[in-house]
């Protein structure tokens, strides 16, 4: 919608795009932009009415965002540190003062020490696919930058995942109303996915049983037919259980594991050693409800998987993410409408580092760091050679483990 005044202006406008937020949701908005005394403002950010996903709502963070647009604390100009590190003490500084500063630090550092010596921390998840995607990394690659890996939030599964799918996508969000069965593993979807618990309700209006597994007593897990309050770090434990009950009670899909996986018969050598009652005492859980989830699971057809990020954060997680996505494939529960796994939606975007390959620019293969362990290679008298750090789209002593450790690194006088 477009309003123009008498003299042919245009005085207000709706435009729709996507938010850009890190969430699966990924909903279509509808903004509207005002003509005011200062300029075209945001007036009021909405649902797009053309999404059947977005479904009319949206979360009330996106809903109020003009008012973070709009706030008198967003620093608009770039600030130059005057004080110590930590003191908050800052001036303003013109674009070109501070762009000069930053590219004089990263040729002094490549000078002295080669492109190794900057770091590139961009993390960026809630910029746009494209933005997130371009010339900043195009710009670090031409320079031959040390990537920092985002090793944090989701890798690990998103590395279980293609160790056990490939390059399958997720399933549509949206086929799980024709679930008869709905398995939500490591997930709050809540908080974190708000369109997908209405869909849920769907099912289970229809009929359908929903099962959530997670140490904490979630909304989502208040309303489950079975909610298995599972011990942190033991969620490989219980899918190894599972796997060994339906290869007790022939409940493996046979048929379809010789057509479609390798190494079933390895996983089900390891599996053989976790009866119920043994991961019943390593997972805290009752062993009538192991057995519960896995006839119930065994025998429901169709049923789909949600698995969440939750069981990754251990020291064990790549193999729970393994364990967990390997009983869709053991059970065959692909195929049929309603069954399947969902995980991660966005796995059309534009990968920088695809997009950017290190042969289209000369020079030796870049290095790489591991993002979530800045505390280490960047402490106080570490040998790497990192002299500057390049941070966007990140606040790493908020996100980075061993925060005293972030903590001293950052607090470097060089």
């Amino acid at each position: 919608m477009t309003v123009i005044d008498e003299a042919g202006r245009t005085t207000r406008s709706v435009v729709h795009t996507a938010c850009t937020l890190d969430c699966p949701d990924a909903c279509s908005l509808a903004v509207t932009v005002t003509m005011t005394s200062e300029g075209r403002r945001i007036t009021d950010i909405d649902a797009s009415p053309d999404s059947t996903f977005t479904d009319g709502w949206i979360c009330a963070k996106v809903k109020r965002h003009a008012q973070r647009v709009y706030a008198p604390e967003r620093v608009l100009s770039p600030l130059i540190r005057t004080g110590a590190k930590g003191a908050g003490e800052f001036r303003e500084a013109t674009w070109e003062e501070a762009l000069g500063l930053v590219a004089h630090r990263m040729r002094g550092a490549i000078a002295r020490s080669g492109p190794d010596a900057v770091v590139a921390f961009t993390y960026n998840s809630s910029a746009a696919v494209l933005e997130r995607a371009s010339f900043t990394e195009a710009f670090f690659a031409a320079v031959g930058a040390t990537i920092a890996e985002h090793t944090i939030c989701a890798a690990t599964m998103g590395a279980a995942w293609d160790s056990v799918f490939g390059e399958m996508a997720s399933a549509d969000p949206r086929e799980v109303v024709h679930s008869k069965l709905v398995v939500i593993w490591g997930a709050n979807p809540t908080v974190s996915n708000t369109h997908f618990p209405p869909l849920v309700q769907q099912a289970a209006k229809a009929g359908a049983g929903v099962v959530v597994i997670d140490p904490r007593a979630t909304a989502m897990a208040k309303r489950a037919d079975l909610h298995l309050a599972i011990r942190p770090g033991t969620d490989a434990v219980l899918a190894l259980a599972v796997a060994n009950h339906w290869a007790a009670t022939g409940r493996l899909a046979h048929e379809f594991i010789a057509a479609h996986a390798d190494g079933a018969e390895a996983l089900l050598a390891a599996a053989a050693e976790w009866s119920i009652d043994r991961a019943a005492e390593v997972t805290g859980l009752a062993a009538a409800d192991i057995t519960t989830l896995a006839e119930w699971w065994g025998t429901t057809r169709p049923t789909m998987l949600r698995i969440g990020w939750g069981q990754e954060r251990n020291s064990n997680g790549g193999a729970a993410c393994r364990a967990i996505l390997a009983l869709p494939v053991l059970g065959g529960h692909f195929v049929q409408r309603g069954s399947g796994v969902i995980g991660s939606t966005s796995a059309g975007a534009a990968k920088p580092r695809a997009r950017w390959p290190q042969e289209a620019f000369p020079g030796p293969p870049r290095r790489s760091l591991p993002l979530h362990q800045v505390g280490q290679w960047m402490a106080p008298g570490s040998a790497d050679p990192c002299e500057v750090l390049f941070v966007q789209g990140a606040s790493p002593l908020v996100m980075c483990p061993h925060q005293q450790a972030v903590v001293a690194a950052f607090s470097r006088d060089d």
